[in-house]
């Protein structure tokens, strides 16, 4: 009986010792899960990767510059399909090389030089934010984590009174069924992982919000689905009032 008290006793320090919010610390950001461009100062490259917005802290993408000149992998960027009002944003990276830049929507440009790096997150109030890029400025750098927050800007279409939404069906290799109902973000959010996933890119995990499944006394719960154990899913729309 000690020796079960003693391994329990392990356990529990060791869940204590690791913070929860260091683990999936990004997610609800305007980045989650979004594959970013990569590119150069110069022009935008046609691959993308979703590395730095994973939610995963331990996976990075390495920015490089050649002797100060560009080349084809120095900067990341995501363009929004409409205006945001930026209030804050996340980073964590190996050094202070890189700078994030915001796109305004009369094409000029707000440089977060040097930006804060630890993870914390930080306050910033622009507005009309069309697009984000990070970039590094020395020869090279180690992006963890970049997310950025924030509310629609002025050239977003009012939302309508009635919004899409979708029965997701995950069928898993067991031949379990995982069905949740979400919005249609929260589906392409997931959509758009999958499809990275299957090119080799992002986090081997997914995390669905249960919503009006939280049973318990809990702000929320989240189900996390392994890329690798999907057999196939299936997505139906429909409409609400």
């Amino acid at each position: 009986m000690k020796k079960i008290i003693i391994l329990l006793s392990v356990v529990v320090l060791l869940f204590v010792a690791t913070p929860i919010s260091s683990i999936y610390a990004y997610q609800g950001g305007l980045l989650d899960n979004k594959p970013m461009g990569i590119g150069t100062g110069t022009g935008l490259g046609t691959g993308k990767t979703t590395t730095i917005t994973d939610n995963d802290p331990n996976t990075y993408f390495e920015l490089a510059r050649s002797e100060g000149t560009f080349t084809d992998n120095d900067t990341l960027w995501y363009e929004f399909d409409c205006s945001k009002n930026i209030t804050g944003y996340r980073l964590k990276a190996d050094s202070s090389n890189p700078a994030i830049y915001l796109r305004k929507a009369d094409n000029t440009f707000i440089e977060l030089q040097h930006a804060k790096k630890d993870e914390s997150y930080v306050s910033i109030d622009y507005k009309d934010i069309t697009a984000v890029s990070i970039q590094t400025l020395g020869a090279k750098s180690k992006i963890y984590e970049l997310d950025v927050f924030g509310t629609d800007g002025s050239n977003c279409e009012a939302k309508p009174e009635i919004g899409n939404r979708a029965i997701l069906v995950v069928t898993m290799m067991t031949g379990l069924e995982k069905e949740y109902d979400l919005s249609m973000d929260e589906v392409n959010a997931f959509l758009n992982w999958y499809e990275a996933k299957s090119n080799g890119v992002g986090s081997a995990k997914f995390a669905i919000d249960k919503h009006d499944n939280n049973k318990g006394p809990f702000s929320s719960r989240k189900d996390y689905v392994i890329f690798d154990k999907i057999l196939t899913f299936e997505v139906s729309e429909y409409t609400t009032k």
